[in-house]
């Protein structure tokens, strides 16, 4: 083993790490490496993990979303009461003008 890891590399590569000549000595002992945590229980695994890291993300997104959608609403809701209160603050003014015009004309 101690061979295989001191071993020349050619020009690009990269040089063995003790996992991968641990598993070319004993490719029939993924469960010591495994018991060693040298080697990924299996690729299905790191798959399965990827695609519920995605899942999560997509329902982060999706909440986020709804969020918005919410405040998007309360927004539209308080533009139209603010509107409503301007209108309401616009007759209350032509009401005082006729109230003073016809104290004025009097």
């Amino acid at each position: 083993m101690e061979e295989m890891v001191a071993a020349p590399v050619q020009d690009g590569q990269q040089p063995k790490s003790p996992v991968e000549v641990v598993s070319n000595v004993l490719p029939g002992s993924s469960v010591f490496l495994r018991n060693d945590r040298l080697q990924s229980t299996s690729k299905k695994s790191s798959t399965t993990t990827f695609y519920a890291n995605i899942q999560q993300l997509q329902d982060e997104l999706e909440t986020e979303k709804q969020e918005k959608d919410g405040l998007r609403e309360e927004v539209e809701t308080l533009k139209a009461q603010e509107q409503a209160s301007q209108e309401t603050i616009d007759s209350m003014k032509r009401s005082m003008d006729e109230i003073t015009t016809s104290f004025v004309n009097y």
